[in-house]
C-alpha cells in the first residue's frame, strides 16, 4: 500500500532524474526505428483520408464534423489535426508528424503506467518495448489512425485510478476521470477503463459505504455523459456518422446471438478469439519469457 507522500514524489522534479534514462532510451529506440523505415511521402495510409476530412472541416466549417466512414468519436484527434493543419497547412505528412509525437507521448505514458502498477524500472522499460514491438505499432505511429490518440489518454487514466485506489487521494480520482472522459471522446472503447475501475473499486471496498460506491461510479458516469453530450452535438452538426451508429447498434444483437447459440455465431466468435490470441502471441511471447526472470529495481 502506497502512502500519499510516496505518491507525491511522482510530481517532484527528481522524477526526471529517476525515470529520465528509461524515457530517453525509449525515445532513442523510437527515433532509430523511424530512421530505418523513413516514414515519408505525401499520401494517406489506411483510413487517414477519412480522418483527415475532419481536420480540414474543422478549419473550413469551424465545427466538428465526421465522415460517414468513421466509427470512432475522434474529438481530440480532430482538434489536434485541425490545429496542425491551420498552423502548417494541410498535408498527410504533417498529420503523420503529429501522430509520431503522440506515439512518443504514448510510450512515456505506458512506461508511467507500468511503473505505477508497480513494475521495477527495468521491467517497466521492457514492457514498454514489448508494446513498441507489437506488429501494428509502427503503422499506427506513422499514420493518422486513431488508436494511439486513445492510448495516450487511456494509460494515464488507468494509472491515476490505481493511485487513487492506493492512496484515497481525490485529486487522482479527478485526473483519472478527466483522462478517461477525453479518451472516450477519442475512441469509445476507452470507457472500459472507468468501468474496470468501477468494478475493482466496489469489489475491494472493505467495508463498503454509499460514498465510496458513488465515487466508484462517478468516472464511468462522467465519461459516458461526455460521450452522450458529444453525440448530441454531432447530431446537431452534420449528424452521427453511419459507421458509428452501426457500431453502436450491433454490439448488443451480436452478444445476444452468441448467447443464444445462433447458427454460425459460435464459429464466428471463436474464430475472432483465436485470431486475437494469435496476433497478441506475436509480441507477447518475449514478454512472457521475461516475466519469469528475477525483477531488478
Amino acid at each position: 500500500m502506497l502512502r500519499p507522500p510516496e505518491c507525491e514524489r511522482l510530481m517532484l522534479p527528481k522524477l526526471l532524474k529517476r525515470e529520465g534514462p528509461a524515457v530517453l532510451g525509449l525515445l532513442a529506440i523510437f527515433l532509430i526505428l523511424q530512421i530505418i523505415i523513413r516514414p515519408t511521402g505525401e499520401f494517406p495510409l489506411n483510413d487517414d483520408w477519412a480522418y483527415a476530412h475532419s481536420a480540414i472541416w474543422f478549419n473550413t466549417e469551424h465545427r466538428i464534423r465526421l465522415s460517414n466512414w468513421i466509427a470512432m468519436t475522434l474529438l481530440p484527434q480532430t482538434l489536434a489535426g485541425g490545429l496542425v493543419t491551420r498552423w502548417f497547412g494541410f498535408s498527410f505528412e504533417n498529420l503523420r508528424h503529429l501522430t509520431q509525437i503522440v506515439a512518443c507521448l504514448t510510450l512515456f505514458s505506458a512506461y508511467g503506467f507500468f511503473r505505477v502498477i508497480p513494475l521495477a524500472r527495468l521491467n517497466a522499460f521492457i514492457a514498454t518495448l514489448v508494446l513498441m514491438a507489437m506488429p501494428s505499432w509502427l503503422v499506427l505511429a506513422n499514420s493518422y489512425m486513431s488508436d494511439l490518440y486513445a492510448f495516450v489518454f487511456a494509460f494515464p487514466a488507468a494509472a491515476f485510478f490505481v493511485l487513487y485506489m492506493r492512496t484515497d487521494a481525490h485529486k487522482f480520482l479527478v485526473w483519472g476521470t478527466v483522462f478517461a472522459a477525453v479518451g472516450t471522446l477519442q475512441r469509445q472503447v476507452v470507457l472500459v477503463i472507468p468501468f474496470a475501475f468501477l468494478l475493482a473499486q466496489i469489489w475491494s471496498l472493505q467495508p463498503s459505504s454509499w460514498r465510496k460506491n458513488l465515487e466508484a461510479c462517478m468516472p464511468f458516469a462522467f465519461a459516458l455523459g461526455a460521450f452522450l453530450a458529444y453525440s448530441l452535438y454531432l447530431s446537431a452538426n452534420g449528424g452521427v456518422p453511419d459507421s458509428q451508429q452501426k457500431a453502436h447498434t450491433r454490439l448488443w444483437p451480436l452478444l445476444l446471438s452468441e448467447l443464444r447459440g445462433d447458427p454460425g455465431m459460435r464459429a464466428y466468435f471463436w474464430a475472432n478469439i483465436s485470431s486475437v490470441f494469435g496476433y497478441l502471441g506475436l509480441f507477447l511471447f518475449g514478454w512472457l519469457l521475461w516475466w519469469g526472470t528475477p525483477r531488478l529495481s
